[in-house]
């Protein structure tokens, strides 16, 4: 280390889950409040009022400034605030609190966030108001973090692929082609692997749904976006908060931490890099995960594989079971600390944070090292950083491995529509209120790539029993047809 740099460190973690009837449950920022306060029993009371940034990813609610309103319930004087639009990685909120401790620019940094999305709903249903606070339209944050392009192509967003449901399905389609098993088979294996993740959440004292439900429980659930029941997608509806509070090692030594408490992060490395999934060259893969694996194993020595523990971000199976095969990560165990966004709870924006806290907690228990993943978009960007029980081999380091990712990703041509045979590359069946419908990303024979659609009964009820993937199909304009 050199003589302006420090070791960063996290000091102090904090989450609530609120499971109050909506005339008595508080709203997001509250529950983001007490997040800190219980990071501050946690250890970190005498650093949170030194904090000089605070860092709030945006979630399902109107705050301008969601910092400001948690530094004046924190009791934090004169931190500096960031809000990171959806769209940004979580991993990219924790290397610019760690990045900003080891260059000296702060001694102690807060990343929070929270959702209370269940209480909305139920008041919602009980006829009952949830007020949020307010902010002058004057406020703003210090600094606002946005994306740089869009996650979806206008194509996906018109033809029955806006909901991630059905994206990660058409993934996990072309991910099942490629591994060679049947529908009904990979149906299995998928409530086996999430009926793994509700047995870690059943020990995980932050999660939101503890029932541990069976494989057949899994598979018994009404349809959302075939292969998915509705318990193989995330659950974003709750009401929950963490916060982690980063310092330098001589503060938390000066705050009397004890050794055993404190928590390293070595590295964080992030893909900005954004291609929408149509013009993927393969829809079961990702190259941003093989990049982001590579540049976590160059900075640190320790490839993903070889942690001692995994936090895969887990909004579908399909992310879960890419990044494990493509990282050489085993599903057995399964490969979460938390119970995944299914029953650990996938609060809009904040789910890693979540995620986080319990992987420091586990850290203390059993030493070691964490890999702990970040997902925005339908992968459309991926991040992922490395955190141990004791310090790195070298200074902590974080990096955008966009250019890699750019150099090795062609990203394919499109059409609006067309007439004639095209090959099937990934397929769904969505299942909504008013009407089901098959859903598929097809190539044409000049290697154009399209979305096709149909709700007529026949075509929807082939697309749901039968594999059409690598399959020849007919498109008339933009009507999908076998």
């Amino acid at each position: 280390m050199g003589p302006n740099t420090a070791v960063p460190v996290i000091a102090g973690v904090g989450a609530v889950v609120q499971r109050a009837e909506p005339d008595h449950a508080v709203e997001a920022v509250e529950l983001m409040a007490d997040s800190v306060r219980r990071a501050a029993d946690d250890g970190a009371g005498s650093l949170i009022e030194q904090a000089g940034l605070i860092l709030v990813p945006e979630g399902m609610w109107g705050y301008r400034d969601p910092a400001a309103l948690v530094a004046e319930r924190s009791g934090i004087t004169g931190a500096r605030t960031v809000f990171a639009a959806v769209g940004i990685l979580q991993q990219s909120l924790f290397d610019r609190a760690a990045t900003a401790i080891a260059s000296g620019e702060a001694d102690v940094v807060v990343v929070v966030g929270g959702e209370a999305r269940h209480r909305a709903r139920t008041a919602g249903k009980a006829g009952i108001d949830a007020p949020e606070s307010t902010q002058d339209e004057s406020v703003r944050p210090d600094t606002r973090l946005e994306p740089e392009a869009d996650i979806l192509h206008d194509l996906e967003i018109h033809r029955g692929l806006a909901l991630p449901a059905a994206q990660y399905a058409v993934m996990d389609s072309a991910l099942r082609a490629d591994e060679g098993v049947t529908m009904d088979q990979h149906r299995t294996e998928l409530a086996r692997l999430w009926a793994a993740f509700g047995q870690v959440a059943a020990t995980n004292p932050w999660a939101w749904d503890t029932s541990a439900p069976s494989a057949d429980d899994i598979l018994g659930q009404r349809p959302v976006a075939t292969p998915y029941t509705r318990l193989l997608c995330s659950q974003w509806n709750v009401d929950q908060a963490a916060a982690i509070v980063f310092a330098s090692a001589d503060a938390a030594r000066r705050a009397g931490l004890a050794e055993d408490r404190l928590v390293y992060p070595h590295a964080g490395v992030v893909s900005n890099h954004m291609v929408p999934l149509l013009q993927r060259p393969r829809l079961g893969r990702a190259a941003s995960i093989d990049h982001v694996g590579q540049g976590i194993q160059e900075l640190t020595g320790v490839a993903p594989a070889a942690a001692s523990m995994h936090d895969l971000y887990s909004c579908f199976p399909a992310a879960v079971r890419m990044q494990a095969r493509q990282l050489e990560i085993p599903l057995d165990p399964a490969p979460t600390v938390s119970g995944g966004m299914t029953f650990g709870g996938g609060p809009l924006n904040n789910a890693v944070l979540m995620a986080l806290v319990r992987t420091v907690e586990r850290l203390r228990e059993d030493a070691g090292t964490a890999y702990v993943s970040s997902i925005s978009g339908m992968i459309t960007k991926y991040g992922a950083g490395l955190f141990g029980s004791e310090p790195g081999e070298g200074p902590f380091a974080a990096i955008d491995v966009a250019d890699r990712v750019a150099a090795a990703v062609l990203p394919s041509a499109t059409t609006d529509e067309h007439h004639g045979s095209a090959t099937v590359l990934g397929s769904t069946v969505t299942s909504g209120p008013l009407r089901r419908q098959a859903v598929a990303v097809v190539e044409t024979p000049d290697g154009a790539r399209t979305v096709a659609e149909s709700s007529e009964a026949s075509v929807v009820g082939r697309f749901e029993t039968d594999d059409h993937v690598g399959r020849t199909v007919v498109m008339h304009g933009t009507e999908l047809r076998i």
